[in-house]
Parts: structure tokens; C-alpha cells; sequence
């Protein structure tokens, strides 16, 4: 009696489910940045800046990068290193490159300017930010905005210049109606 190759296939694709799940699953699992269609505005978070537990490495970034909200709702930015940060969204018409090199003595620099409520085409900024207190500026842990308006809002670390810069995507709040169904019949 001579035995029989065991056929290849079955182990092949229990290999391949393998691989799939692997790559699937921790996607499926992650959380995003972005809005649902609720009806309640919502106030989102952003991490200004980064850094090692011991302050010797600094990040230079907005987390994350990009952030998808709802018309109405508010994104807050807090400030996560030592290292000075601001959140700075320009006037209509201005560059990153006119506000270079940054100016730790102007107050358009280290001071809130705007509201809080985000027109989409003013100078608005946080003010110098860092999670230390003796930074040498007025401490601001934290900045809210909200968006009113749909629109995609391109922000700036005026410190870091091109290097660091976020968007804030608000797209357009879906508006339900509730139309009632009549339970009448005719006959």
C-alpha cells in the first residue's frame, strides 16, 4: 500500500486566513479622527507636540495631522511637550512664510487673538503653548475652537513654520427631518 501526498491546500489557506486577520484586524480595531452623523456637536481633541518621557526628544507635530469633524462641533488643542507650540490659522491671503522667522516679542505671536468661534478666514492664534510653566511665556495648556462652517482649515505651528501644520476637514452637519407616516387606510 503506498501513502497518499496529503494535499497542500488546506494548510495554504489557513495560512492565508492567518494573514488576512493580521492585517485587518488591528484597522478594524483602531479608532479614527473623524465625525459620525450625529446630531450633537462634539469637541475633539489634538495633541500639540510630542516628547519622550525624559524631554530629550521633541516632537513637532500636531496629532493628528488631520482631524474630520461636523459643522458645529469644537476641536481642542492641548499642549503635550515642553517645547513652545501655537496653533495659528491665517488670514485669507497671508502665508507661513510672512509670519518667518517667529517673533517671541509680538503679541499676533504669544497672545490668543480671534474668538471661539472660527470664521474661516481671520488671524486666529493660541498663543505661545506648552505643558511646563516656566516656559518664559504665559502658560495656555489647552485651545478650543469651534467650526461653524463646512470647509477644509489649514492651521500652523508659527514657531516650526511649514514644518508643522495640521487641517481641520468640517464637512457639512446632516440635517434629518422626521416626516410622520400616517396610519389611516382608505377603503
Amino acid at each position: 500500500m503506498t501513502a497518499h501526498p496529503k494535499p497542500l491546500l488546506l494548510p495554504r489557506l489557513r495560512a492565508l486566513m492567518i494573514l488576512l486577520l493580521a492585517l485587518v484586524l488591528p484597522v478594524a480595531l483602531s479608532g479614527t479622527a473623524a465625525a459620525d452623523t450625529g446630531k450633537s456637536p462634539r469637541t475633539w481633541t489634538v495633541q500639540v507636540g510630542s516628547e519622550s518621557s525624559d524631554q530629550a526628544i521633541q516632537g513637532m507635530s500636531f496629532l493628528p495631522k488631520n482631524i474630520y469633524i461636523n459643522a458645529g462641533d469644537k476641536v481642542t488643542w492641548e499642549a503635550n511637550a515642553a517645547e513652545i507650540h501655537t496653533v495659528t490659522f491665517l488670514a485669507a491671503g497671508q502665508t507661513i512664510e510672512s509670519t518667518q522667522p517667529f517673533d517671541p516679542f509680538s503679541p499676533l505671536y504669544i497672545s490668543a487673538q480671534g474668538g471661539t468661534s472660527y470664521d474661516g478666514h481671520s488671524y486666529y492664534n493660541s498663543g505661545v503653548m506648552s505643558n511646563v510653566s516656566n516656559s518664559g511665556f504665559a502658560e495656555v495648556g489647552s485651545y478650543t475652537l469651534k467650526f461653524p462652517d463646512a470647509g477644509d482649515f489649514t492651521y500652523y505651528c508659527l514657531v516650526h513654520g511649514a514644518a508643522m501644520k495640521g487641517t481641520v476637514h468640517v464637512r457639512a452637519r446632516v440635517r434629518t427631518t422626521h416626516t410622520p407616516r400616517s396610519n389611516t387606510t382608505t377603503g
